[in-house]
């Protein structure tokens, strides 16, 4: 049960290819759904009439793209490596 533990250790191709195949999808998904565009919300960043909830708000749209973005990249690099091995 130790293969388990390891995320390098391929259990199995065909289940490992779906798994980063539905979290890239997913993630992407998630991406397509904000209300806003990124510059959007960095622009509320920088507006001094902008409330404080406001900037809060949009700078957790911003990292939460950040997360999401390297979500899908990562995803990528694993499904790449597995049709390497």
């Amino acid at each position: 049960m130790d293969v388990l533990k390891d995320e390098n250790q391929c259990v199995d191709t065909e289940n490992e290819e779906k798994v980063w195949s539905f979290l890239h999808t997913r993630a992407s998904l998630l991406l397509k759904a904000y209300p806003c565009s990124v510059e959007e919300d960095e622009s509320t960043l920088d507006l001094p009439e902008a409330s404080e909830v406001q900037k809060m708000a949009s700078q957790l749209r911003v990292g939460e793209r950040r997360i999401l973005l390297n979500t899908i990249d990562y995803a990528e690099k694993k499904k790449e490596n597995l049709k390497q091995s």
